[in-house]
């Protein structure tokens, strides 16, 4: 309770920091219809907060404000003369901040899992995550920078060590994508990165196969037998309440906890939004990713727009099983940050 406290305290205040710090700016993204399904989600999320089944709606409040503080805090830094560079600078910090993360979880106890991590403050796959959106970024940002370069290799290797299925999976499907679309980096370059992703996995077959040995015995309600238990809890739970959801914040409090396990999400994005904001939620989601993909294909800057393609496939995929407990799965501050850059030359005339 106090460290979320404390964190969304420094975002309010981070907010206010970039407010004043751009406060002679006039310029409005008005044109960006995938910016106004944000806001669309953002108000559901907060409405919701008046019938929510949580029993803390203090802490669900807290949640929320960080949540758009996020958001708010992006769409001042980026929502200027220099949104590219803007950009750049938001993407190089999460990634130096990712490292450190994957660093302290190397030096961490394994987990009995194998997987490297914290099951309470640093788990796999949040870690995993966290790592897949950094090592995209690295490798868009080394075109720039050659640290970025083996930041990229730091962050793709310590992905595969966490071991966190879906988000590897996810990412696979994303760099593919990536390295098929991207003309930025040479045929070379390319068949380098490949040669060293094969290289990793080769030298992690056997922590590979351990992992899959451990993975199969007996019944963890994170594999994805367990995970089709959870979805048909939820999916009954849900359609309690089809149209609006049981509200933000609620999931952990309404369905029950399954032995020694407490589920704090669906671990899948649609079926999470429906038992979150029921129909609607589903909606306004699916209007969000839809208007978003169309304006990452017909973007004015293209600097960034296969990279949030990419993202976007890393999103989708990892969704099948896993989602996020209070944001969906492309984070709202991030789809703030390519709407915002990638739809600059629109700004002045609104």
């Amino acid at each position: 309770m106090i460290g979320t406290a404390t964190s969304i305290a420094l975002s309010c205040v981070f907010v206010f920091f970039s407010w004043v710090a751009t406060s002679n700016r006039t310029n409005s993204d008005c044109r960006s219809v995938a910016l106004r399904w944000l806001y669309a989600y953002l108000g559901l999320a907060a409405a919701s907060l008046f019938w929510s089944a949580t029993k803390s709606p203090g802490v669900a409040l807290m949640y929320w404000m960080g949540l758009a503080a996020d958001c708010a805090s992006v769409f001042l830094l980026a929502h200027d003369d220099e949104s590219s560079e803007a950009c750049r600078g938001i993407m190089r910090g999460y990634v130096l901040g990712a490292s450190i993360v994957g660093l302290i979880a190397w030096v961490i106890p394994t987990l009995p899992d194998l997987r490297i991590g914290n099951e309470d403050f640093l788990h796999p796959n949040a870690v995993g995550y966290l790592l897949a959106i950094s090592t995209l970024f690295a490798i868009q940002l080394s075109r720039h920078s050659r640290w970025m370069t083996y930041l990229a290799a730091f962050c793709g290797a310590t992905l595969l060590r966490t071991l966190s299925k879906a988000s590897i999976a996810g990412f696979a499907a994303a760099i593919v994508f990536y390295l098929l679309r991207d003309s930025h980096l040479s045929r070379r370059t390319k068949i380098w990165i490949g040669v060293a992703a094969s290289a990793v996995i080769a030298f992690s077959w056997g922590l590979l196969e351990a992992y899959a040995t451990t993975y199969d015995q007996g019944n963890h309600l994170e594999t994805l037998t367990g995970r089709t238990y959870i979805w048909a809890v939820a999916w009954e739970e849900a359609m309690k309440s089809p149209w609006i959801g049981h509200g933000f914040y609620s999931f952990r409090f309404v369905i029950p906890a399954i032995g020694t396990f407490e589920p704090w999400q669906a671990h899948n994005e649609l079926l999470q939004q429906f038992f979150c904001y029921g129909i609607i939620g589903v909606t306004i989601v699916v209007g969000l990713y839809w208007s978003f993909m169309r304006e990452v294909r017909y973007a004015q800057n293209r600097e960034f727009a296969t990279l949030a393609a990419a993202i976007l496939a890393l999103a989708v995929v990892r969704g099948l099983v896993d989602t996020e407990r209070f944001d969906i799965n492309f984070p709202l501050w991030l789809l703030t940050l390519f709407i915002v850059a990638q739809r600059k030359p629109l700004l002045k005339q609104c």
